[in-house]
């Protein structure tokens, strides 16, 4: 086996919830898997608590760092919850891509917890995800008051105040310096 990390795209597939309950147990067990592109497949809420299961450490494999999985319009916000839950006990992603998800407020105040309780996660992505000036508040919340490695929130193409977005992202420099 390749001394390589590996990094899979499916990104654009039909795969579905379906496909992914049969593919993430050998993925699960990939010992240099990295990264994983499940963009625009189809996923709902089974899907998603199927991308779950990699999100733990796991013995003897390297760090998944980032996992996409934009424009999977059929996940609800106990999908998101879910994985929100998953992200907050996982020590390893750095990366997260939820773009053009229908995220929402309500998906924005879960995953301002799992940003909080997460000691890894560096970029997140909730470009055009639905979320306004309410969500945004919660973001601004943990950026501001709470101890993150986080460097970028994309928050464009959402309904959210350009004054909110750079509070955020003024809070997000000085971690962006000190991280480095």
């Amino acid at each position: 086996m390749s001394s390589f990390p590996f990094f899979h795209s499916l990104h654009g597939t039909a795969l579905g919830d379906e496909g992914v309950e049969l593919l993430i147990p050998a993925l699960a067990k990939h010992p240099k898997l990295q990264s994983l592109d499940l963009g625009d497949c189809n996923l709902g809420d089974d899907g998603i608590r199927h991308v779950c299961m990699l999100l733990p450490p796991g013995e003897n494999q390297e760090d998944f760092k980032e996992l996409t999985l934009s424009a999977n319009q059929n996940v609800t916000p106990a999908g998101w919850t879910q994985l929100a839950i998953g992200i907050a006990a996982s020590s390893r992603l750095r990366n997260l891509y939820l773009d053009y998800n229908n995220v929402t407020d309500f998906g924005a105040g879960v995953f301002a917890v799992a940003m909080a309780a997460n000691s890894t996660l560096e970029r997140i992505d909730f470009e055009g995800t639905r979320i306004t000036d309410r969500g945004a508040e919660l973001f601004f919340d943990v950026v501001a008051n709470y101890p993150t490695k986080l460097k970028e929130i994309v928050v464009s193409e959402n309904n959210i105040s350009l004054e909110l977005i750079e509070q955020i992202n003024d809070c997000l420099a000085p971690n962006s310096e000190n991280n480095n």
